[in-house]
């Protein structure tokens, strides 16, 4: 065959494998041209490497990207490439050896690709960690190297490795498909047979911000925790909501406590009167806070990790004094009515046993001996301490003797007989022996019953008149009440001052039937005042009483919320009150701070000597050094 003969040929079969062709890839007249060349590191051709050809249009998203198509290098180190127009990449690994290169952004324009001549060489290792917001875990994200189709999960430490790594530049995108983060692209240069770090990259978050810098502080004297925390600039945002829970530090159901425009927030954990709990329930507990940025469609939840935790005592124990003690026991079995107050002598200790007292002189060295004195059957309540004396009172004149006479069934008895009288002897003493008197009259109706209560400011003698009716209970005609601020002179209760007598447990007096007692702080002229809310004049209450400071009368600034179980003391520079076994102290300066006092046991009453708080136990006598607590 001539010379031409061959060409006209080759012509003709090479437009035939066009035709054929055409439909799969445009523009390839020269694709036997179009070739990669790789060598191996010795300058030998990479015979068998596969080379594998990607499109360069990888979402972000996806860990892998779509394969065109693969080939193999020829003998010569070649390897022919079929593409349409466009951008790849290539990878070209030799799997028996471990060798690898990577191409980035190679061009097709439907004839040839423009590929250098290059070299495969070992791969590397790329490791780093992947950190997220403090409320996600790490491993929801992933990483991958952008069209290489080399990914790795990350674990939940944040840490990610991926192996077998083309040397060269390479985009690692990290990724989650959590709404709120944007993939996010960090530039690595892999090396061979080298394990390079790509540190920690923080993926982009875009959501609501996170609130940091949360500290919580306790005021002990308000009972008001101060929330603050590190305020953030953020278009979506729209002020701050606070979330509480009650306990230790660990997530639990947090309640929103409340929201703040600014960056901090002030909770009002023990309030005053009405509040629940009250400042001056005696209570401690664990307080944990979280605060979340406020999105402006007000729907969207905040994200919720960073928090402070506290641990909050109420003001009532809030150690402003320490007390020592010294106890002693008390001698033999103790009437329930015992008290105690400041004798001459010392602190005088009084029981009464249906009509002996038994008085008792006491200092931190011991108890001295008895002295045993009656009681008159008329006064109903008493003997009483006041001003370092013990106070009784006696009838004197019986005007007569009632009797009260009633039939049953047509029989008639005598249920009752007593004397009235019209006038009453005031006694007083100091040690139990020698007794100082004075005589005042009662109404000219009589009186047949005395009682003594005191309160800061004087005593006062209530009288009245008791008969049984009919056997139907007893009833009460209330005489007057008389107040002495001295034990000489004595004068009648105005009208704003009324009290109302009854005979129930007497310790239950002033509280159970007074509507509204006041009591004056010794010295200033200040005043304090109960409000009791027992309804009820014809049988027992169980009233709760108020003890609101000096100048306000007004229930809704009380600072103390107590059962009916009270007693008050004051001296120039303290208050005490006595509430359910427990002692409670003030200075007069700041009333409204109460601290609660842990005594050697339930106290059941107490006075001060020589500048030591004195209080009666069931079964013991202390005395307590106030010391400034350090």
């Amino acid at each position: 065959m001539s010379r031409l003969t061959r060409l006209l040929t080759t012509a003709a079969a090479l437009g035939l494998l066009q035709a054929c062709d055409s439909d799969r890839i445009a523009g390839t007249n020269n694709e036997t041209q179009t070739k990669g060349t790789f060598f191996r590191p010795d300058g030998k051709p990479a015979v068998g490497a596969r080379v594998r050809v990607y499109a360069a249009t990888q979402k972000e998203t996806d860990s892998t990207t779509t394969q065109v198509t693969q080939a193999y290098v020829d003998a010569n180190g070649n390897v022919a490439l079929k593409l349409k127009p466009g951008h790849y990449s290539l990878i070209a690994d030799d799997q028996s050896t471990g060798r690898a290169l990577f191409i980035d952004s190679a061009f097709s324009d439907g004839d040839k690709v423009e590929l250098p001549i290059d070299t495969l060489r070992p791969t590397g290792t790329i490791t780093g960690h992947i950190r997220v917001q403090p409320m996600h875990s790490p491993s929801i994200a992933w990483v991958h190297l952008m069209r290489t189709n080399l990914y790795a999960n990350v674990d939940s430490t944040g840490f990610f490795r991926i192996t077998g790594v083309p040397a060269g530049n390479l985009d690692l995108v990290a990724v989650t498909h959590l709404s709120q983060y944007t993939p996010t692209h960090k530039l690595v240069r892999a090396r061979p047979d080298s394990v390079i770090d790509a540190d920690t990259i923080d993926l982009v978050y875009n959501g609501l911000p996170l609130v940091t810098g949360i500290v919580a502080t306790y005021d002990t004297l308000s009972g008001v925790v101060t929330v603050g925390w590190k305020d953030t600039a953020y278009a979506r945002k729209s002020g701050y909501v606070i979330y509480r829970q009650d306990g230790p530090a660990s997530w639990g159901a947090p309640s929103e406590r409340g929201v703040s425009e600014s960056a901090q927030f002030r909770d009002t954990v023990f309030g005053g009167f009405g509040a629940t709990p009250s400042r001056y329930d005696s209570a401690e507990f664990d307080l944990t806070y979280w605060v979340g940025a406020k999105a402006t469609d007000l729907v969207t939840p905040p994200p919720l990790w960073n928090k402070a935790t506290l641990h909050v005592k109420s003001p009532a124990l809030a150690q402003r004094w320490k007390l020592d003690w010294t106890t002693i026991p008390l001698p033999g079995k103790s009437s329930p009515l015992d008290h105690i107050d400041t004798l001459p002598a010392g602190i005088g200790l009084l029981s009464v046993d249906e009509s002996i007292a038994t008085l008792r002189i006491a200092t931190p060295a011991g108890i001295g001996n008895a002295v045993r004195f009656p009681v008159p059957a008329e006064l109903t309540f008493g003997p009483v301490f006041w001003k370092g004396r013990i106070w009784m009172a006696r009838g004197c004149a019986p005007t007569w003797v009632e009797h009260d006479i009633w039939q049953s069934n047509g029989v008639s008895d005598t249920i009752a007989s007593w004397s009235v009288f019209d006038s009453v002897r005031i006694l007083s003493s100091e040690n139990g022996v020698e007794w100082d008197s004075t005589t005042i009259a009662v109404p000219t109706d009589s009186a047949d019953g005395f009682a003594f209560h005191k309160s800061q400011a004087g005593l006062v003698l209530s009288a009245w008149y008791v008969k049984d009716f009919m056997g139907v209970g007893r009833q009460f005609k209330f005489r007057e009440a008389k107040e002495s601020f001295d034990g000489k002179t004595w004068h009648v209760l105005d009208g704003n001052r009324t009290f109302i007598a009854g005979i129930e447990a007497p310790d239950d007096f002033w509280l159970r039937w007074f509507r509204k007692v006041e009591i004056s702080s010794a010295g200033d002229g200040s005043s304090w005042t109960i409000y009791s809310t027992s309804g009820s004049f014809d049988g027992p209450a169980a009233p709760v009483s108020w003890i609101i400071p000096g100048e306000s009368i007004d229930t809704a600034k009380s600072v103390l919320k107590v059962p009916s179980d009270l007693s008050m003391w004051a001296s120039p520079n303290l208050l005490a009150i006595g509430v359910d076994g427990n002692l409670h102290l003030a200075t007069r300066e700041r009333p409204k701070l109460w601290q609660r006092v842990f005594l050697p046991a339930p106290v059941r009453s107490f006075c001060t000597w020589r500048g030591q708080l004195v209080a009666l136990g069931g079964s013991s006598l202390s005395f307590g050094a106030i010391t400034e607590a350090p």
